[in-house]
């Protein structure tokens, strides 16, 4: 399978959480490409020791900075996270796959515990 695909990652600071998320990147089954961290322009960026990390700087905001995200990617494919998502090591080998199957272009992740109705508009 064809593995090129961005992360990018909309967050305002070095923290916990995004380490967590950075440390499941890298057991992913198929790895990203690269990963762009989307920082607001106030924020100067860190040592992440990972060589596939980028920063690009956008104005702060939930809706800007995954934009910017999107517009920084460079390659087809992307995955859009939150700094707190952590994903379990086959998730994006399961997105890959159900795109291609299904010759999607877009694929939303979706569990139990996210959808208690069971109903996904």
């Amino acid at each position: 399978m064809e593995s090129l695909y961005s992360v990018a990652i909309r967050t305002a600071h070095d923290n916990e959480y995004l380490r967590r998320c950075l440390k499941a990147l890298e057991q992913q089954t198929v790895r990203p490409d690269e990963i762009v961290h989307v920082i607001p322009d106030d924020v100067q960026p860190w040592y992440t020791g990972m060589g596939c990390v980028r920063f690009v700087h956008d104005k702060r905001g939930m809706v800007t900075q995954r934009s910017g995200g999107n517009h920084a990617a460079q390659d087809r494919r992307l995955l859009l996270l939150d700094d707190d998502v952590v994903l379990e090591p086959n998730a994006v080998e399961l997105m890959l796959t159900a795109m291609q199957e299904r010759n999607a272009v877009c694929v939303i992740p979706c569990w139990a515990e996210g959808w208690p109705n069971g109903v996904f508009l």
